[in-house]
């Protein structure tokens, strides 16, 4: 019996019926709700159930109650998160039965309790459907202003911030241009936003809904005539919703302005004719560095106002840039990039970056593009050699070595330990590899503490093996890519092994700031054929060291003095 019949059945089977006033397959019939008899209409538009069955009530207005929440246009019940409830192509009879108890439970919310709390959770969603992605907080801004961010290329995007100028320079780092729509002066709610007693459609209906509710000093009369440009507008930020109202360029105000109006009689005129201006609502939704950094952690990002050191916007450095704004870094204080080299053709198959940035400094570059798709943040791009670039790196909290380069690192190393017997202090630095053709990466971070390894001890023989190494001891050699002097030698690995490394290095750097850190040395597995695992652990000092066990009677000593 194929899905179509196996629904067919299930709810005929409790009295619905087919209807054709639909597009899909859809059925009408009542459901009980207590005592109350609530008619409902079903649709089935994909019987994979990737889109899930709509409901509709039919027979609203002659409820006992009004239906002020999980009511959506059209007279849709939004009756279940889609997370929530799962729905069953191989069982559709059972998962469209599942459906019509979901709404039951819904409606017996909205008919038999009290549903306000519901409706105040969803308020900005009954308010407008007019969006503006707010980049500035309104709880911490008097005024607004909106617009929109036009591209050369692509769909608008509806902004607010605190000034024009704020606006302007945003969308400029984000590859657009401004464009003004109005202003609207900011109140604070006393708490959530409650549900209108009725529909508010007028200036004065809605200023008196929301004068009880709101912080204000003054009439919002006169906060939203005076406030507001080019017209009366108001925003008003709450817990639970960010809305607004600018008051439509009606008939009435078209002809006033046909009359030619003295400014200084508008106000009189927006009240005395207020139970007649209709408004334009808009809703907000924050935009701002920590809603976008903070939301995926549930609590303040881990890298705000970290000073982070990275050095190489390679293979991994690129990806491993991007992840660091998106857990806070280049907020409050900036991301430094260092990297001397250009971005090739053959560079393409494993950055970050694309064909628009070829020939370009990949500091520079990459500093672009995070700046274009994070405007607010500071990244500062260097295009010099990373050597070059050592003495600074003292003001930073920690540094991140992604070049892959052995003898780099061992030179940024060397540097490190001897900054810390000068008493200089020089700050962690954490490495990131890959090994072999991306068969594993590994990150390890140095804090040259007392006891523990530095760089170099993770390799004291320069010829020998690393004493964590995560290759298996049978597994193939790694192969390089022998090409003209002009293009150098590289080693073939998937972009994959990027990412894994990147990731890698992401967590490590986020847990370093974050309680109960442990773990210096961390391996991911790329590919479990040709690697072994290893566990996080701490690497103790190796006494054949050349770099930090030469001269224990000097070398430790300082090294025992960090904090």
């Amino acid at each position: 019996m194929d899905a179509p019949t196996k629904v067919r059945g299930a709810l005929e089977a409790i009295g619905f019926a087919p209807t054709v006033t639909r597009r899909f397959d859809a059925y009408e019939g009542f459901v009980k709700v207590g005592k109350v008899s609530v008619k409902l209409e079903v649709e089935i538009p994909d019987y994979d159930f990737i889109t899930r069955p709509i409901v509709r009530v039919l027979n609203e207005e002659a409820l006992p109650n009004r239906l002020v929440a999980h009511m959506m246009e059209g007279a849709q019940l939004c009756y279940a998160n889609p997370d929530t409830l799962l729905l069953d192509r191989y069982a559709p009879d059972r998962s469209i039965m599942a459906v019509i108890k979901q709404a039951e439970v819904t409606l017996s919310v909205l008919l038999h309790s009290n549903p306000t709390a519901e409706y105040m959770a969803e308020f900005a969603s009954y308010w407008s459907t007019t969006r503006y992605h707010l980049i500035d907080d309104p709880r911490n801004n008097k005024s607004l202003v909106f617009g929109v961010c036009e591209f050369s290329v692509g769909p608008q995007c509806s902004i607010g911030g605190c000034t024009e100028k704020r606006l302007q320079s945003w969308t400029k780092d984000a590859g657009g241009k401004f464009k003004k729509f109005f202003s609207a002066p900011v109140v604070q709610a006393v708490g959530d936003i409650r549900p209108p007693p009725n529909t508010v459609n007028t200036f004065q209906g809605v200023v008196e809904w929301l004068e009880p509710q709101v912080h204000s000093s003054a009439s919002l009369f006169d906060v939203a005539i005076t406030g507001g440009k080019p017209f009366p507008a108001l925003v008003v930020a709450a817990p639970n919703a960010i809305i607004g109202f600018q008051i439509e360029r009606s008939n009435l105000i078209k002809q006033a302005e046909k009359k030619g109006f003295r400014k200084k009689a508008l106000p009189a005129l927006w009240k005395s004719k207020a139970g007649q201006l209709t408004l334009d609502r808009f809703k907000g939704t924050l935009a701002t560095t920590d809603e976008i950094t903070a939301r995926n952690l549930d609590g303040t990002p881990p890298l705000k106002g970290k000073r982070i050191a990275l050095i190489g916007a390679g293979t991994i450095g690129g990806y491993l840039a991007r992840s660091l704004i998106q857990l806070g870094a280049g907020f409050d204080q900036r991301l430094l990039v260092i990297d001397q080299d250009t971005l090739q053709p053959e560079n393409l198959g494993r950055h970050i970056l694309g064909s628009k940035y070829l020939g370009r400094n990949k500091a520079k570059a990459l500093a672009e593009a995070l700046k274009a798709d994070f405007p607010d943040v500071e990244v500062l791009a260097v295009s010099s050699p990373g050597q070059g670039s050592f003495a600074r790196l003292n003001a930073y909290d920690i540094v991140v070595d992604t070049t892959g380069e052995e003898t780099f690192s061992q030179a940024l190393n060397a540097f490190a330990i001897a900054s810390d017997v000068e008493n200089r202090s020089f700050p962690p630095i954490l490495h990131a590899l890959i090994f072999g053709n991306g068969i594993a990466a590994q990150t390890y971070l140095s804090t040259r503490a007392p006891k523990k390894a530095c760089y170099r001890c993770l390799k004291p023989d320069f010829t020998g093996d690393w004493r964590n190494s995560p290759v298996k001891p049978d597994a193939a050699l790694a192969k390089l890519a022998i090409r003209a002097c002009t293009y150098g030698t590289f080693t073939p690995f998937g972009v994959s092994a990027s990412l894994s490394a990147a990731a890698l290095a992401s967590q490590h750097i986020t847990d370093f700031f974050s309680d109960g850190y442990s773990g210096d040395l961390r391996t991911v597995q790329i590919d479990p054929t040709q690697s072994r695992s290893i566990p996080w652990k701490t690497v103790s000092q190796s006494k054949q060291c050349p770099a930090c066990a030469a001269d224990d009677t000097t070398t430790n000593i300082k090294r025992s003095s960090r904090t």
